[in-house]
This record gives structure tokens, sequence and C-alpha cells, in this order.
């Protein structure tokens, strides 16, 4: 059996392969039925901020980012070599430490200071716009008090009735009725439809349908109560977002007059973490779904706080709702929401190909016995058969795969003792794990328990991996022997994690902004931006640019936008600011935020400065990026 590479080669192969493009495909794939049921917990909406109303210079800033293309092609011809480090003499995020063998303590090659390695082509922000500032979160201008409602529509080639009433949300018996259609199934390209009453000029907001009304546009916060978790001891300090929500949404009622006469109308609908009492997880889910937007009703759902499954399926498809979520989601469900599921990661599939390319192509791969671990969690076990196994055998490896049973609960452990003895007795080199924060730890503290030697872990934005406080849960739940053994993990995704702790960071801009703006509505203290032995930092600037989108969607929908006319504009964004002002955008087709592509090594104990969450006696570990951000060609 061959053993696993050094710590030298895996370092300087993974610098050496962060040039390839990304593939996975959203199309083409039927979504699958949801079945709903249960209640939820709903409460009321925003409350009034305090009122300061502050001019603001126009500027403009450029952003590089790349689109994402159908299929992943490495470029093997552009390398980056390792630049050697010099030890810190102390704990100081400006500051770079050397790099030190994960096993054997030894000083080996040193990490690379993030790097301009991102595409040649930019795109820009458009600092006039009221919901674009980098001095706040955004800037009053007037409402439109004359509008005429567009009315008509002119029949193109693949127009069909049912597409035109989803358009402009309303129903075929409307159009067939307002248009006096014989025969519904005959249409003529150029053929002049009305879509609506016809509205006077001049009477300012109309109600246009559900969740808009003359007053306001319905959203949705749908939280998961991730406090249930500290019954596990896995709660995770990533601040109020019931209050992170209502700030920004106040800023934008109360400072900035609403969005073209309109205010936003926050909601508030929360999710079981752990499922019980005889129902399943995903059932919970899906009844908050229904709570959102049906019995609301939602043009847009928001989720900061993680929800896996088939709710999306359920918001986007079987409720046609626009959803922002934290997680990446899988291709069949993006394929079937028709532009109205955005991710601020990457898609299911498109994160672990990106892994499985970057690490094949450092040569970690080769002629190594490879083991997956998925869970049966619903969409989780076809997005790893898709994006990870497939992509594997595609590339000539042949792994082993264990599906670990979750049993409709957040902990996933059925056939987990099995896997681990079957990999300790076959051996095993390389480990994808892609279980949940709650369930990794536990796989983790039995490969320990095995006695196996101990292999290379590669994980990816699926399921929350790759921050300090995932990674962390880790060394809580099985102390520092798990936490060694963790050590090295490589972490392939678009997350800056850790880059504070690194020589050349500064403050950026927009993150800096949304935490500024949330200390001074709420009088809360601001959350250190170097210092972070939690995410709230983080959290803040990621609650505040989901709301970002929202308001620059129904800013640039016009006074009076059908919903479909919202979704539209959300999915059309383009460039948007994000957390530590990493290149993302949104276009049609193209629902994931993140442009660019980052790796990220797991260090226990930390070598670059104190760990996360350290005490006098823990040490505490980190995440460091170990090589340059590269855009996704």
């Amino acid at each position: 059996m061959s053993r696993r590479p050094g710590p030298q080669l895996v370092l300087a192969g993974l610098l050496g392969a962060l040039t390839f493009a990304c593939g996975g495909s959203d199309r083409g794939i039927e979504p699958t039925t949801v079945g709903p049921s249960s209640t939820v917990l709903v409460a009321a909406t925003t409350t009034p901020m305090a009122a300061t109303s502050q001019a603001v210079e126009n500027q403009t800033t450029a952003m590089s980012a790349d689109s994402v293309p159908a299929a992943t092609t490495p470029d093997p011809s552009v390398t980056v070599a390792p630049t050697p480090q010099a030890p810190d003499p102390g704990d100081d995020p400006a500051t770079d430490y050397a790099t030190l063998d994960p096993v054997g303590g030894e000083a080996t090659t040193g990490y690379m200071a993030l790097g301009p390695a991102i595409g040649e082509s930019e795109l820009i922000l458009d600092r006039a716009h009221p919901f674009q500032s980098l001095d706040f979160f955004c800037v009053p201008y007037p409402p439109v008090q004359e509008e005429e409602v567009d009315v008509t529509v002119v029949v193109e080639h693949g127009d069909y009735l049912y597409r035109i009433a989803d358009r402009y949300d309303v129903t075929v018996e409307e159009l067939v009725r307002l248009n006096n259609i014989a025969d519904p199934n005959l249409l003529f390209v150029g053929q002049e439809l009305l879509v609506g009453e016809k509205v006077p000029a001049g009477l300012g907001p109309q109600a246009m349908g559900r969740g808009i009304t003359t007053e306001a546009v319905t959203i949705v916060q749908l939280r998961t109560r991730l406090e249930e978790l500290d019954q596990l001891g896995f709660g995770t300090e990533t601040g109020d977002l019931v209050s992170m929500f209502e700030a920004f949404v106040g800023i934008v009622n109360d400072e900035c007059w609403g969005l073209h006469g309109r205010r936003l109308d926050l909601r508030l609908v929360e999710a079981s973490a752990l499922g019980g009492a005889g129902v399943d997880l995903d059932t919970l889910r899906n009844a908050a779904c229904l709570e959102a937007t049906k019995s609301i009703p939602a043009v847009i759902v928001l989720n900061a706080s993680g929800l896996a499954g088939t709710a999306s399926h359920c918001i986007t498809v079987d409720n046609q709702t626009a959803f922002v979520s934290s997680d990446p989601q899988p291709s069949s469900i993006v394929a079937a929401a028709d532009g109205r599921l955005l991710s601020d990661t990457f898609g299911a599939e498109q994160a672990m190909e990106l892994m499985v390319t970057t690490v094949d192509q450092a040569g970690l791969l080769d002629g190594q016995n490879i083991v997956v671990i998925a869970p049966d969690t619903p969409t989780q076990a076809q997005s790893v058969e898709v994006g990870l196994t497939d992509t594997l055998r595609r590339l000539g490896h042949n792994p082993a795969v264990h599906l670990i049973g979750c049993e409709g609960t957040v902990w996933c452990r059925t056939g987990l003792e099995a896997a681990v003895s079957r990999m300790a007795e076959q051996g095993v080199d390389v480990v994808f794990p892609t279980l949940n924060l709650v369930s990794l730890p536990e796989l983790v503290v039995a490969m320990v328990a095995s006695g196996a030697p101990k292999p290379l872990i590669v994980q990816s934005a699926f399921n929350q991996h790759g921050t300090d406080g995932a990674a962390e849960l880790v060394l809580r739940y099985g102390g520092s022997e798990a936490a060694r053994f963790y050590d090295g993990a490589v972490f392939v995704g678009h997350l800056d994690t850790g880059r504070h702790r690194l020589g050349g960071y500064s403050l950026q801009s927009f993150d800096e902004m949304c935490n500024d703006e949330y200390s001074r509505v709420t009088g809360q203290a601001r959350a250190d931006a170097l210092r972070r032995d939690d995410a709230v930092y983080d959290t803040v600037a990621r609650t505040c640019a989901m709301v970002r989108y929202v308001a620059r969607a129904l800013y640039d929908a016009g006074p009076n936008p059908t919903r479909r006319a919202v979704h539209e504009a959300l999915a059309a964004l383009g460039p948007v600011d994000s957390p530590g002002m990493l290149p993302g955008s949104f276009t049609p087709g193209k629902g994931n935020r993140p442009d660019l592509v980052q790796v990220l090594t797991y260090e226990y104990p930390c070598r670059h400065g104190s760990g996360y969450r350290a005490s006098g006696d823990e040490p505490g570990g980190c995440m460091i990026p170990t090589a340059e951000v590269r855009a996704i060609d």
C-alpha cells in the first residue's frame, strides 16, 4: 500500500495547481417533488432604527471576476512558487510565520501571502448606486412619485401562455380572459398580450401581487436555530442573526426612504437544527418553507444559518419564491429554480469538483487508496455522488464509498463504526469526509481510536467546512489528539478564513462598513477584525451583503415590479460586494456568487499567532490560506 506524500509535497503541489477551470452543469436534471408538513415559529417584523442621513461621494471600484464555463479543464502551465518565511517572534496577525510539518514539527515550505493572481477581466461596481456605497450601507434617494405600469407584452419565439403567466405573476386563466383567447395553445410571434388591468399613471406604488403591496415588499429571514446545537456541545458563536437582519433592513426603511416608496417588511420564520419528536429534520424545514412562502408570503427568503435538504426546492420550485442561501445548492434544484436560487458559495457539485480537480492536479491522488464518506441526507448523497465520486472516477481513481445514515436528524452515525473499521483494515491514504459539522468530529475521533495511520483529509465548501469555527468543533469534541490527527487537513473553497493572520493583510472596506453600521444602529460593541475568536465579524458582513442583494434588486426592478421582475433583477445583479471583498457576481445562469478559489490548511496547534479560542492551557487551531487566490477561468 502506498502512503500519502509528505507535507512538503502537499503544500508545494497545491501551490502549483491553482490555475484551473470550474465545471458542473446546473441544467438538464429533473427536479424532485417535496412533501411538506408541520409547524414553525414566526416572529414579527423589524423595529425602527434611529434615523440619520448622510451624503456620500460617488466612487467606482474595480473588482475581478470570471464566468464559470461548462467543463473543468485544468491548465498545468501556470505554477506558483512557494516563498520561505521566517518564524514570527510574537502573536502578531500582520506577520508571517514559518510553516511547520504537520507531523514531525520540522520547518518546511513557507506559506504564500495572498497575491494578485485573480483573472485579467474587471467588473465595475457603480458606487453612485444608493445601495453600493462603501461608506454607508445605503444613501437616501427620492422615491418615484409617478409611474406608468407596463401592462402588455409581445410574444417571442419559444413563449407559451403558462411561461408568460409565470413571468408576470398572473394565471393562465387571467391571460385568456384579458385577451379573449379562444385557443390557449395557439400563440403567434409578435402578438401583443395584455398581462394586467391598465393602471393610470401618477398614482405611485401599486399592489403588484403576492408580497408586493402599495406599502411594502415582504421578505423572510428563515433562521435555523443553531442554539439547539448547544445540547450536543456544538454551539458556535455567530452573533444574533435576527438583530443583524433587522438592523440592516431598518437602515433601508428609516434612513434611506425605503424602496421606491415601499418599506421592506421583514418577517422571521424559524426551523429546527436537530429535529426530533418523531419528525425528521427535512419535514420540519419544508414546513418552514410553507410558512415563509404561502402563509406570509415572501417575495424573497434569506438564510444565513444553514438549511440543508429539500427546503430550497420547496421555496424556489414548488412555491416560486426567490431564495438567497449561505449553503452550496444541488445543481438539480438550481436548474429547476429558473433563476430564483442564489447562493453565497459554490454549488454543491461544483464545490466538490473544484476540490477534487485541485488535489488531483497537485498529484496528491496518484496511486493512493481513496475513501469517500457521504451522508444519506436528502439531496446531499446525490450531490456527493455527482460532484465527488463521479469526478474521482472520471480522473481515473477508484474510491471506496461509505454512505453514513443520518436517520432524518443532524447526527449521522449509522454505519460509521463499520466504515472506520474497514478503513483501518484495508488502509487509506486520502479521505474526503462530506459529513455535516456535527457528525465530522465523531468520524475523526473514530479514526484516531482505530489506530490507523493518519491520512490526508480533503474537504470543500460543502456542509460549511473550511472555517475556524467549523474546524474548532473537532478540537472541542475530540480534544488535542483528534485536533492533531486533523492537523494538515486541506480545504478548497472561496473563503479567506485566516487571511488576517498573514502578512500584508489590510482591513476590507465592505466588512468594515457593515460592522460599523451594525454597531452604530444597535449600540453593540463592534467585533474586532483582527482578534477573531468567534464568527461575529464575518456574520455581520455576510448578513449585510444579503440585505444589500435584496435592496439592489428591488431598486433595479423599478417602482412597480412584479414578483418575477424582482427575481430577474436579483439574478442579474452582476458583481456584488461580499465579505473579504473577494470577487463575486450573480448573472443569469450563474447563481453561485464566488468567482475565485482558495486553498486553506488547518493547523493544530496554530503556528500563525494565537489559535482560535485559545486559552491558557489550550493553544487552539486555525485555518490558514496556503496559496494565492485564483480566479475560476
